[in-house]
């Protein structure tokens, strides 16, 4: 059997039809690349204060409108300081959950209307390290993105950033001793040393102590200490070193502690902070021991216990005599009512209301001068 010539045709055109919707497949899948997002660089090394720029950076993004990302961060250890960006865009740094802050930047980029090249900046996030530590800008989940025509597309994320804040000749302070033994009411001298701090002018303290266990009696300083506060169990202190220091450890105050009662506490600097003399913040470490403990044990002596008995009685009695004599007034003040009321009435029934009260004072009294 012969096929005809337009057959032929047909078959050829046929073949030629499927090789040809075989290319234009191959054609569009290459032309057809995937969209990713990457943050950079991948690894920072900042000192606590310093600030640094992180880019978000957007890969094959020519038909995106829309850019939303959720990173996460560490609070503790840096700070978002500032977003920038050449489009329009908005973000905040927190979302509440669970009735908490959680610390999470969310920046949304608007392309509709951009020319974006194949990778292109489409936001810089600066940050600045807060205390030594390393954490991790990194993405929460999938961006959302989409076309210019506000139809969802697929995206990839490739990298995260390593942030490593530490600092370079940290000035560092610290208590002289770690454990320190007393006897209710002796007395003993703490230093607060600083080392590495020449660079510093100001110097703010702040120490915890369980004020019913000890007593700070005094605070020297061979610098000038321009205020001081007690609020609480908190003591507040500012000490002006005017480039005094220098990066030998040196005692910046001296704490006369005395002991009031058997127990343990621990005075410790709860919080600190150093300035330059242009008012810059100098990051200061808190080394061991950053807090002394304190413990208070052994025998009162037998003057002192004396002294605090016979007080204690005084009081207790001079709260007894003010209840008595509280009671008294009252009963007498009700006393001369009824009497009144009762001339007034010309009732009898007040007088003897009145008289039984009476009655009832004179025994009550009795009674307790009697315990007396």
């Amino acid at each position: 059997m012969s096929l005809k010539n337009t057959d032929v045709l047909k078959v050829l055109l046929m073949f030629f039809v499927f090789v040809g919707s075989l290319h234009s497949v191959n054609a569009s899948n290459e032309s057809i690349k995937e969209i990713e997002i990457y943050l950079k660089p991948e690894i920072v090394k900042i000192n606590p204060y310093e600030s640094t720029v992180i880019d978000l950076v957007l890969v094959n993004g020519s038909s995106v409108g829309v850019v939303d990302v959720y990173i996460g961060y560490n609070d503790n250890i840096i700070e978002i300081v500032n977003m920038s960006s050449e489009y329009n865009f908005e973000y905040t740094k927190t979302f509440a959950h669970n009735s908490h802050i959680v610390p999470v930047l969310n920046v949304k980029v608007f392309l509709k209307n951009e020319l974006v090249e194949n990778q292109s900046k489409i936001a810089s996030i600066t940050l600045k390290g807060i205390k030594e530590g390393e954490t991790f800008l990194q993405f929460l989940s999938l961006p959302d993105v989409y076309d210019k025509s506000g139809k969802p597309m697929k995206c990839s994320v490739l990298e995260s950033t390593e942030v490593v804040v530490k600092a370079i000749n940290k000035a560092e302070i610290n208590f002289s001793d770690n454990i320190i033994s007393l006897d209710p009411y002796e007395e003993a001298n703490v230093n607060i040393i600083l080392k590495n701090g020449s660079k510093i002018n100001t110097l703010k303290i702040s120490l915890e102590y369980n004020r019913n266990i000890i007593r700070v009696e005094n605070v020297t300083s061979p610098f000038k200490i321009e205020d001081i506060e007690l609020k609480g169990e908190t003591l507040n202190m500012t000490i002006l070193t005017s480039g005094g220091l220098s990066d030998n450890a040196t005692p910046v105050a001296n704490l006369t502690i005395k002991a009031l009662s058997k127990g343990f506490t621990v005075i410790g600097i709860s919080r600190v902070e150093g300035y330059d003399v242009n008012g810059n913040p100098v990051y200061l470490s808190r080394t061991s021991p950053h807090g002394v403990e304190i413990i208070v044990s052994g025998a009162v002596p037998e003057g002192i216990i004396f002294a605090e008995i016979f007080m204690k009685i005084i009081l207790v009695y001079l709260i007894v005599f003010l209840a008595i004599l509280a009671i008294v007034l009252v009963a007498l003040i009700l006393i001369i009512f009824l009497i009144r009321k009762a001339r007034k009435k010309g009732n009898r029934l007040y007088y003897y209301i009145a008289a039984a009260l009476f009655i009832a004072l004179l025994l009550f009294l009795m009674s307790e001068f009697q315990w007396w």
